[in-house]
Parts: C-alpha cells; sequence; structure tokens
C-alpha cells in the first residue's frame, strides 16, 4: 500500500507524471492529457496558485503536500504512533513551473500562505497529541 509514481511520454512534447492514482483516475488523467482538458488547473484552489506562476512554461507541476501529510499521519498511526492531523478541505498544492528564458531554464515555485499556516497548525497539533498534550489531555 505504498506509493506509485507513473511517468509516460504522451507524445512528441507531452509527458505525465501520476502519483498515487487508481487505475480508472490514471486513465481520466491521460485520456485529459492527451486532450489538452485542463479540468484541473480550472479548480480553484489550483487555478488560485496557478495565476501566480509564470505564463509562458515548459512544465508546471502541483504538489499537494496536504495529501502528502495526511497520507504520513496515516502510515504513522498504522505503526502505533499518535499522531493525529486534521486538515481543511480543499486546501491549494505547491505550485512549480520550469521556463525558458533566453538562454537560461528559469524555475519558479509558489508556496501558499494558507497551505503554510494550516500545516503548521496541524503540525502543532500533532506534536501536542504525541506529548499527552490537547483538549482531554490527550488525542
Amino acid at each position: 500500500e505504498g506509493v506509485n509514481v507513473y511517468m509516460g511520454k504522451l507524445d512528441a512534447g507531452k509527458g505525465v507524471s501520476l502519483v498515487g492514482l487508481s487505475d480508472a483516475q490514471m486513465e481520466k488523467a491521460i485520456a485529459a492529457a492527451k486532450a489538452d482538458d485542463a479540468a484541473v488547473a480550472a479548480r480553484e484552489p489550483v487555478k488560485m496558485v496557478s495565476d501566480q506562476l509564470p505564463k509562458q512554461r515548459l512544465m508546471v507541476a502541483y504538489v499537494p503536500l496536504d495529501q502528502i501529510v495526511s497520507t504520513a499521519s496515516d502510515y504513522a498511526q498504522r505503526f502505533g504512533a499518535p499522531v493525529q492531523v486534521q486538515l481543511p478541505p480543499n486546501l491549494p498544492p505547491i505550485g512549480m513551473t520550469l521556463a525558458k528564458e533566453g538562454s537560461t531554464l528559469r524555475a519558479d515555485a509558489f508556496i501558499p500562505t494558507t497551505l503554510v499556516q494550516s500545516l503548521v497548525a496541524a503540525g502543532m497539533q500533532a506534536f501536542m497529541g504525541m506529548q499527552g498534550g490537547g483538549a482531554g489531555g490527550g488525542m
């Protein structure tokens, strides 16, 4: 039940990288990429991040750090660690782009403040829970 990462070339100028999706979700993602369907980019949390990144890009990547943290918390709980993390729904991802500017390669990243605030709060919550703190003396 670990993380699976799949990468592949779709055509001469397009590739796709998929992480943690079911087979059905991967099929939909590949079909959307082949059709230039930007449904994921149209989601409000992703759009907010995309609007902060350069428009001329060779590559764009969105990292759902909240989902990674939630998954890590679930794994820790399976091994008996008292880690409880509650994150708000629909947090924006970290956005990264790679672009060519003249003879140089340019990399940009955008980390939304709301994501940082939510992760700091969740980290404090997890730490307090592991120390026996929090409401009622433990989680």
